[in-house]
C-alpha cells in the first residue's frame, strides 16, 4: 500500500521497458532496483533470486524516456521517488493540465547522417535540439566539457550515443492511425465502436514510434484532441499532423455509406475517415469546420480510388469551383495547404491548376504531368506497398471485388510512376496509407522502393522531403551542419523490426546487444588464428602449446580420440591416413568439382562422395570408419579456437566474426557460417579477408588513401582494392583464385623430390603415404626456410629399403631452384591483381599502399612480383600471419559496440543476372550471375564489386503458353552462358494461371546481405503466390544435419577436455630437463649408488619419458593422471641423486671462488 512506502528502506519494482534506440525496438525485461530513493540496479529478472527483499512492489509499468525528438533512446537514469505519509491524489486531479515544455536535447559524440545531401559526417558530431527542433550540430569536444550552448536554465537532458548513428526522425506522410487493428474487411471497420477505435490507435501509434517514425502525417480520420494527447505526454506516438476528416463529393472515393443513402450535408460517421459534401456552400462549410476543429492541413479526393465502391479510377471529382473554394479558404484560415488524392493524368492537373501544393499516389502520372508538378514545385507522396498487402493473406478479403479490379491497374504502375517522377524532379515523400492491422507492415514502403531508387534517395523520401512537405519540419537545414562529408553508398531498406534504416547503416548496431565478448577468427587453410579486442586495442590468443596461430589440421586415433591443431600435426607421419588438413578446399564445394578431384590426388586421406554428391573425408576412427564433411571439420578447428579464447579470457565465448577468402562464393560462404554453428558459435558476420587485413592496417591511420591488399595464404589468393578514410573502410573491387596457395606451392615441391628420388634410386615413393607424409613436411619446412636464406637442406633418412639396403633423402635446394618451380603460380596472381585496378576504376600509381597477407607474401620472389605490379614496395605494417584476425576481431568489436569509429563497407565478388533456357514448359532463371534465360544465356541483375548489403528486383514471364510453373535455378559466376557458371539451387514457382507467354508478370528478387549470402524470391504478381530460399551451401546441411553435429561435438566436448589434460601435462611437466638430469646424475655417481637403485631411476626414466610420448600420440590409455603419478614418482626416487649434485657443485663453487680470490690478490701484489 502507498501509505506503507516510508516504511521501506529497498524495494524493488519489475517492469517491461520497451526501449527504441536508433529505430531499434528492442522488449526486454528488467528489474529496477531502488534503495534509499536511488536507483541502485538494473538487472534481468533471472537475477532476481539473488537480490530477494521482505518487501516487494510488483508493477507493469511500461517505463520509457520519450525526447521533444519524439523517439525512445536508452540511457543511465536515475529514478527518484516520494515517501508519503498519507495517500495523496495525483497534481493532475489538482490542478488543469499544463503542456509540458520539452526539455532541450544534446546528443554526444553522434555519427550524424544528413538525408537531405545523402552525407555522413567523418568526425563525431554534437546534436542539440530546443522544441523539437535542432538548432546547432558542432564537432564533438574532446574533453568532453559541456559547451557554452548546453548551460541553460532550462532543463535539459544529455545523451551520449558513443559513435552510434543519429538520423533525423522517419516521417510517414499518407498514415491513417484511427483504421485501427482487430479487422480485416472495410466493413467490419466501419462498424467498429468509437471508443474502441481510440484505445486501439494508441497502440498504433506506439508501434508506429517504436519503428522510428517521429512525426506522421494522417490524412484522414484524426483529430486536433489526439495531436494533443500525444504532445502532452498522455499517448505515445509520433508527432501527428493531421487533416480532420478528408473530403469528398457524394459518390466519390471518400464515400463508403451504402448507395442511395443520406449523409446530410458535410455529413459522415464521426469515427470515419472522411465526410461528403457537395457544391460550394457545403465544400466551404466542410473546409472550415475541418480547420475551426484545429486540421493542420485539408485532404480532399479528385479522383477515384481502390477501396471505394462506386467511382473508377478515372473518375476526375469535384468542380474546380469548389477546388478554388477549399484550397483558397485554406489561404485565408492560417495559410494551411491542400493535398489531394488522384492517379492519373487528369485528376492531377485538375488538382494543381486551381491551388492543391500536394498529391497522394499519382500511379498513372506522365512524364510532362511530373514536370509540370516539379515546375510548380508540388509534392508527391506514393503509396506503393499497401496494394500488394491489401490482396494477400490474411488481409484478401479487405477489398470488395470491384475494389480488387482496380487494386491491380493502378499497382501494375506504381514503380514506374516513382521513377518517373523521380527523374522530373518531383519532390518525393515517404507514404504507407494503410488500415486495419496492415500498419505493422509500415516500413515495407521503403523495401518496395528501393527496388527502383537508391536508398539516400528513400531515406531522404522519409526525412527532409516528408519535414518539408509536412510543416517545413526538416531538422538539418543549417548551412554549417556538414562542412565536411562524404557519400553514402547505396544501401537496400529492409522490412520488419530493423525497417527504419537501410541495412548499412543499422548493421553495426542490430548486434550492439551482444551478450559476451566476440572474437575474430581466421579459419585458414593451413594455419588459423583467433583475437579479441582488449579496449581499442586487439589481442591476439596464444593457444595451449603457446603459440599464436594454430595448425587446420584435425587427427583421429585407433583409440577414438580427436586431436586438434598441433597434437594432430605432430603424429600425422604415423598415422596419414587419418589425419586430415586443407580441408578448406573442400567447404562449400562439390565431389565432382575438377579442384576436389585434382587435390585427392594429394592427399594420404581418403575422400568420398555421399548421396547427395557432397564430398567427405572418410577416416578410421577407434576402430570404426566414419566420414566427416568439410562443415564439421572446420568446426573442430573453429571449437579450437573458441577453447583458446576462453581460456585466456576465462569466460564463455559465443559469438565471432569468421573470416574467409574474398573470392568464396555463396555455398562457401554458408558453409562457413554452418562450420560455426555446429561449433556451438553464433557467427554474426562473414567477412572478407583481405577487408580485415585492411581494417587491422588502417585502424589507427587517420590518413585518407587507397590501399590494395594481396593475399596469398594457404589455400587461395585475394586481391582487394579498398579506399580507406577515416574510419570508412570501402571495398572498391575484388578479385582471385580460390584454388592457388601455399598448398600448391607444396605439392610442387614434392613432387621435385619424388622425381628426383625417383631418378637417383630408381624408386617410386608416390605409393607410400608415410613417405609422401614424411616429404610435405620436409618441403613445407624447406619453403619456409628458404624465404630467409638462399639455400637449406632436406635430410630424410630410411625413407625407404630395397634389396640394396636403406634409403635416404639427402640433398640441397637453392632459391633460386623454388622460385623457377613456383614461377607458374606466382604469376597466376598477377591477371587478378590488374582485374581488380580495372574494376576499382584506378591506376596501379594511384595505390598509396601495398598490404601483403598470408605466410607465402613472406616468399622474396612473390614480394618482387607485388612490386613489379603495383610499382612500389609493398608495406611491412602487418603480420601476415595474424592481420586477417586482428581485423576480425575489429569488426566483432564494432559488432558488440565496443568499437564505434569504424564503418565497413563490402562488396560482392562476382555478379548476379539472368539467362536464358530452352525449355519449354519450365523458364528457369539464375542468380548470384545470373537468371537463366532461353538459349541458356546469363543476363546479371546485380554486379560483381556491389557494395552489400544489396537488393534487386527484375520482372520476367513465360517463355510458353498455358505455362503454369517456372523453375528458379541459382548460378554464380562471371561466364555468358549459364553451363560455365557455378549452380547453387534451384526451386519451383507453381500455380501460375495459364495465360499466353508473356502475359504473367513474375517478380524475381535477390537480396545479398551483410555476409554476402544470397536470398532469392519468386512472386506471381497475379495471385500474390510466392517461393523463396537462402541458397545453402554446396554441402546441402539441414536443420537436422547441424543439429545431429553439434550434438556430436558436445559429445566430444568431455573427450576432448581430457586428451587436452593429457597432452599439456606431457608437454609442459619438464620431463625431458628432468630425465636428463637423473640420467647425468646416474651415470656420474654410479660408484656411489647401489645396483637397486640405480636399476630403479634408470626405470622410471624410461617408463615416464614413455608415457609421455603415448599421451603426446594421443594413447586412450594414458591420462593426465597417470603422466603426474609417474612424474612424482620419478622425481621421489631421484631426490638422493639431486643432492648429491647439489653437494658437488656447490664445492666446485666454492673452489671457483677461492681460486679466483687468490688470483685477484696476486694481481694486486703486482700492481
Amino acid at each position: 500500500p502507498p501509505q506503507d512506502l516510508r516504511f521501506l528502506q529497498s524495494y524493488r519494482i519489475q517492469t517491461s521497458i520497451c526501449i527504441s534506440e536508433l529505430f531499434q525496438e528492442l522488449p526486454i525485461r528488467r528489474e529496477i532496483a531502488l534503495s534509499n530513493d536511488r536507483c541502485t540496479a538494473v538487472r534481468s529478472p533471472s537475477d532476481a533470486a539473488r537480490y530477494q527483499s521482505d518487501h516487494e512492489i510488483v508493477g507493469s509499468t511500461g517505463i520509457a524516456i520519450r525526447t521533444s525528438a519524439d523517439h525512445v533512446l536508452s540511457q543511465t537514469f536515475e529514478l527518484r521517488y516520494q515517501r508519503r505519509s498519507s495517500f495523496r491524489l495525483p497534481k493532475l486531479a489538482l490542478k488543469p493540465w499544463v503542456q509540458p515544455h520539452p526539455p532541450n536535447l544534446v546528443f554526444r559524440n553522434a555519427q550524424v547522417v544528413d538525408p537531405a545531401q545523402s552525407r555522413l559526417l567523418y568526425d563525431l558530431q554534437d546534436v542539440r535540439a530546443e522544441k523539437g527542433f535542432v538548432v546547432s550540430v558542432t564537432p564533438s569536444a574532446s574533453d568532453g566539457k559541456e559547451s557554452a550552448n548546453d548551460k541553460d536554465k532550462h532543463p535539459t537532458i544529455t545523451i551520449d550515443l558513443k559513435g552510434k548513428f543519429l538520423c533525423p526522425g522517419l516521417v510517414d506522410c499518407h498514415v491513417h492511425v484511427i483504421a485501427v487493428p482487430g479487422v480485416k474487411t472495410m466493413s467490419e471497420l466501419v462498424q467498429t465502436p468509437e471508443e474502441l477505435i481510440h484505445l486501439r490507435s494508441t497502440y498504433v501509434l506506439r508501434e508506429m514510434l517504436l519503428r522510428g517514425f517521429t512525426t506522421v502525417r494522417d490524412t484522414g480520420g484524426a483529430s486536433k484532441a489526439l495531436a494533443d494527447a500525444i504532445a502532452e505526454g498522455l499517448i505515445l506516438g509520433p508527432r501527428l499532423i493531421q487533416c480532420g476528416k478528408s473530403l469528398s463529393q457524394t459518390g466519390g472515393h471518400g464515400d463508403f455509406g451504402p448507395s442511395g443513402s443520406s449523409t446530410g450535408c458535410c455529413g459522415g460517421h464521426s469515427q470515419s475517415l472522411g465526410r461528403t459534401c457537395d457544391g460550394v456552400p457545403q465544400v466551404l462549410k466542410a473546409t472550415r469546420e475541418e480547420l475551426k476543429g484545429g486540421a493542420d492541413f485539408i485532404k480532399i479526393m479528385c479522383g477515384g480510388g481502390v477501396a471505394s465502391l462506386t467511382d473508377a479510377i478515372e473518375t476526375v471529382q469535384f468542380t474546380a469551383e469548389e477546388i478554388q473554394a477549399i484550397t483558397t479558404t485554406c489561404r485565408q484560415m492560417g495559410d494551411k495547404h491542400t493535398t489531394a488524392h488522384a492517379y492519373t493524368d487528369a485528376s492531377i492537373r485538375h488538382a494543381i491548376n486551381n491551388g492543391v501544393r500536394g498529391i497522394e499516389h499519382g500511379n498513372l502520372i506522365s512524364r510532362g504531368t511530373a514536370e509540370l508538378m516539379a515546375e510548380k514545385a508540388i509534392f508527391l507522396t506514393p503509396t506503393l506497398a499497401c496494394y500488394g498487402i491489401m490482396v494477400r493473406p490474411p488481409f484478401e478479403d479487405f477489398l470488395p471485388p470491384e475494389g480488387k479490379v482496380k487494386n491491380k491497374q493502378v499497382m501494375a504502375k506504381g514503380l514506374d510512376a516513382i521513377k518517373i517522377a523521380d527523374e522530373a524532379g518531383v519532390t518525393i515523400c515517404y507514404g504507407s496509407d494503410l488500415l486495419t492491422s496492415m500498419h505493422a507492415l509500415q516500413s515495407e514502403e521503403f523495401s518496395i522502393r528501393a527496388s527502383v531508387l537508391t536508398s539516400p534517395k528513400v531515406l531522404k523520401h522519409a526525412t527532409s522531403n516528408a519535414g518539408d512537405a509536412s510543416l517545413h519540419l526538416s531538422s538539418f537545414s543549417s548551412s554549417n551542419m556538414f562542412a565536411a562529408a562524404r557519400s553514402l553508398r547505396p544501401a537496400v531498406l529492409r522490412s520488419g523490426q530493423y525497417a527504419g534504416l537501410p541495412r548499412s547503416m543499422i548493421a553495426r548496431n542490430m548486434n550492439s546487444k551482444v551478450n559476451g565478448p566476440v572474437v575474430g577468427i581466421d579459419l585458414g587453410t593451413t594455419n588459423s588464428c583467433v583475437s579479441v579486442m582488449e579496449g581499442k586495442t586487439s589481442k591476439v590468443i596464444e593457444n595451449s602449446e603457446g603459440a599464436r596461430t594454430t595448425p587446420s589440421v584435425v587427427a583421429f586415433t585407433k583409440h577414438g580420440e580427436r586431436l586438434v591443431g598441433l597434437p594432430a600435426k605432430r603424429q600425422a607421419v604415423v598415422n596419414s591416413a587419418n589425419t586430415v588438413f586443407a580441408f578448406k578446399r573442400l567447404i562449400g564445394r562439390k565431389f565432382s568439382d575438377p579442384e576436389v578431384k585434382e587435390d585427392m590426388k594429394h592427399w594420404p586421406f581418403k575422400v568420398v562422395a555421399k548421396p547427395d554428391g557432397r564430398p567427405a573425408v572418410e577416416v578410421e576412427n577407434g576402430g570404426k570408419k566414419q566420414l566427416f564433411s568439410a562443415e564439421e571439420l572446420s568446426s573442430m578447428v573453429l571449437a579450437k579456437m573458441r577453447e583458446t579464447a576462453e581460456q585466456y579470457l576465462n569466460k564463455k565465448v559465443n559469438h565471432a566474426v569468421v573470416t574467409v577468402p574474398a573470392y568464396f562464393n555463396d555455398a562457401q560462404r554458408q558453409a562457413t557460417k554452418d562450420a560455426g554453428t555446429i561449433a556451438g558459435l553464433d557467427v554474426l558476420r562473414v567477412i572478407n579477408e583481405p577487408t580485415a587485413a585492411a581494417l587491422a592496417y588502417g585502424l589507427d591511420r587517420a590518413e585518407s588513401s587507397i590501399i590494395a591488399v594481396y593475399d596469398l595464404g594457404g589455400g587461395t589468393f585475394d586481391i582487394s582494392i579498398l579506399e580507406m578514410q577515416k574510419g570508412v573502410f570501402e571495398v572498391k573491387s575484388t578479385n582471385g583464385d580460390t584454388h592457388l596457395g601455399g598448398e600448391d606451392f607444396d605439392i610442387v615441391l614434392v613432387k621435385e623430390f619424388l622425381e628426383s628420388f625417383k631418378k637417383e634410386n630408381g624408386i617410386d615413393l608416390s605409393a607410400d603415404p608415410v613417405a609422401i607424409q614424411r616429404i610435405r613436411e620436409a618441403a613445407e619446412k624447406a619453403k619456409i626456410e628458404l624465404s630467409s636464406s638462399s639455400q637449406t637442406e632436406i635430410n630424410l633418412p630410411f625413407i625407404t629399403a630395397d634389396a640394396t639396403g636403406p634409403k635416404h633423402i639427402n640433398e640441397k635446394i637453392l632459391r633460386s631452384k623454388l622460385e623457377s618451380l613456383v614461377a607458374p603460380l606466382i604469376q597466376r596472381t598477377i591477371d587478378p591483381c590488374k582485374k581488380a585496378l580495372a574494376d576499382a576504376g584506378v591506376k596501379a600509381s594511384e595505390i598509396n599502399e601495398v598490404i601483403l597477407v598470408g605466410g607465402m607474401t613472406r616468399m622474396p620472389r612473390v614480394v618482387e612480383t607485388v612490386k613489379s605490379v603495383f610499382g612500389r614496395e609493398p608495406s611491412k605494417g602487418v603480420n601476415p600471419d595474424e592481420a586477417v584476425a586482428i581485423g576480425a576481431s575489429i569488426q566483432g568489436g564494432v559488432l558488440a559496440g565496443s568499437v564505434t569509429d569504424i564503418l565497413l563497407l563490402d562488396v560482392t565478388p562476382l555478379s548476379l543476372g539472368r539467362a536464358k533456357h530452352s525449355s519449354p514448359r519450365k523458364r528457369c532463371l539464375t542468380i548470384f550471375s545470373g537468371i537463366e534465360t532461353l538459349g541458356g544465356i546469363m543476363t546479371k541483375l546485380i554486379s560483381r564489386n556491389t557494395t552489400i548489403p544489396t537488393k534487386k528486383t527484375q520482372t520476367f514471364s513465360t517463355a510458353a503458353d498455358g505455362q503454369t510453373a517456372i523453375e528458379v535455378k541459382i548460378y554464380q559466376g562471371e561466364r555468358e552462358l549459364v553451363r560455365d557458371n557455378k549452380l547453387l539451387g534451384n526451386f519451383n514457382l507453381v500455380g501460375i494461371p495459364p495465360a499466353p507467354k508473356g502475359i504473367p508478370q513474375i517478380d524475381i528478387t535477390f537480396d545479398i546481405d551483410a555476409d554476402g549470402i544470397v536470398h532469392v524470391t519468386a512472386k506471381d504478381k497475379a495471385t500474390n503466390k510466392d517461393q523463396s530460399m537462402t541458397i545453402a551451401s554446396s554441402s546441402g546441411l539441414s536443420d537436422k544435419d547441424i543439429e545431429r553435429m553439434v550434438a556430436d561435438a558436445e559429445q566430444f566436448a568431455d573427450s576432448d577436455k581430457e586428451r587436452k589434460n593429457v597432452i599439456e601435462m606431457s608437454l609442459n611437466c619438464e620431463s625431458a630437463r628432468r630425465n636428463l638430469i637423473a640420467i647425468a646424475a646416474v651415470n656420474e655417481f654410479q660408484d656411489q649408488l647401489d645396483a637397486a637403485e640405480k636399476e630403479k631411476v634408470t626405470k622410471l626414466v624410461a617408463e615416464l619419458r614413455e608415457i609421455a610420448i603415448k599421451g603426446q600420440a594421443g594413447d586412450a590409455s594414458v591420462t593426465a593422471d597417470n603422466i603426474k603419478e609417474k612424474l612424482d614418482e620419478t622425481k621421489n626416487a631421484s631426490l638422493g641423486l639431486f643432492q648429491k649434485v647439489y653437494e658437488k657443485r656447490a664445492a666446485e663453487a666454492s673452489t671457483s671462488e677461492s681460486t679466483s680470490s687468490e688470483e685477484k690478490k696476486d694481481e694486486e701484489k703486482k700492481d
